[in-house]
């Protein structure tokens, strides 16, 4: 009963966020031409919904971490620390990519105010983990499991699945998916809300150099 009763406060949680940045974002979205209209906040909710629903059933059956990770051993904290290395990089390597000299090109980076990079980063952390490492990542994972049992190979396939459309989502698919891969390996080690702040760490940084220059 508790674990049902804490996902559900997960879910709810995870919608009113996401509804509370649309919202907060949602004139930013228009000037930029992402969004036309209001019409992608009730898609948003239904979709981080589901997957985050998704998620929390296929990731308690392959044993992976939800928000937070539970370190029992050594290699545990091994790979921790693997995880704070590769975060570490991943924010250095985004960084440099967004902050390149054509960057100003680029009009979703036209910002108008500080606060729109913090919420734009934390949106992004967000929903983009949610979706591409907690749902696709771990279904992906348990489905090819349950016809192949083989737990690296059925990894594998979730890694690829999972990096393959977060690539088709972001400018740059190669890098891109291999930013995804790497996050991938971090949530698998250490949760969501690790995984989240180095996705929101290697967006805010970039994206706060960008708006003060």
């Amino acid at each position: 009963m508790d674990k049902v009763r804490g996902q559900y406060v997960n879910v709810l949680s995870a919608v009113l966020a996401v509804l509370l940045l649309d919202v907060l974002l949602y004139n930013y979205f228009k000037a930029v031409g992402v969004y036309s209209n209001s019409n992608f906040i009730p898609l948003d909710i239904v979709l981080i919904a589901s997957a985050i629903s998704l998620g929390s059933r296929y990731a308690q059956k392959m044993g992976f971490p939800s928000w937070k990770p539970v370190y029992k051993n050594n290699e545990n904290r091994r790979g921790l620390i693997k995880s704070v290395i590769l975060g570490s990089f991943i924010v250095i390597i985004n960084t440099l990519a967004l902050t390149r000299s054509d960057a100003g090109n680029i009009i979703w980076l036209n910002f108008t105010g500080c606060y729109q990079p913090f919420l734009l980063s934390l949106r992004a952390a967000l929903t983009e983990e949610i979706l591409y490492r907690f749902c696709i990542f771990t279904v992906v994972t348990e489905f090819v499991h349950n016809v192949i049992r083989s737990r690296d190979i059925s990894l594998a396939a979730g890694v690829i699945a999972s990096s393959f459309l977060f690539g088709l989502q972001h400018q740059g698919f190669y890098f891109s998916f291999v930013i995804g891969a790497a996050l991938c390996y971090i949530y698998k080690n250490n949760g969501l809300i690790f995984t989240m702040a180095v996705h929101f760490l290697a967006d805010f940084i970039p994206f706060m150099i960008i708006y003060a220059g």
